[in-house]
């Protein structure tokens, strides 16, 4: 989370966060989307990771945030849970 922090999210995570529990947990969309920034700057994908590792992390930071709001909304929406409680560093 600190590393986030300095960046800025690389692309709109909105479009690949889960709506239900019926997703495929994978980053390959994200991850080829990355690729494509770093093949348009002449970069290899690790040497674009080490100049953009800020921003990199703050696009999953990103879309983790967006994920966990989303599936908890669904949780709510179809199960109606009196209590809901979260701990952890993500919860923070």
């Amino acid at each position: 989370m600190a590393l986030a922090s300095y960046g800025n999210p690389l692309i709109d995570v909105e479009r690949y966060v889960p709506k239900d529990f019926r997703f495929s947990l994978t980053y390959t969309n994200i991850l080829a989307e990355l690729a494509e920034m770093a093949q348009k700057q002449d970069l290899t994908l690790r040497e674009f990771a080490a100049l953009n590792r800020a921003d990199i992390a703050a696009t999953v930071q990103e879309y983790l945030q967006y994920s966990l709001v989303s599936l908890t909304n669904y949780i709510i929406e179809h199960y109606k849970p009196k209590n809901l409680s979260f701990s952890g560093g993500v919860f923070l």
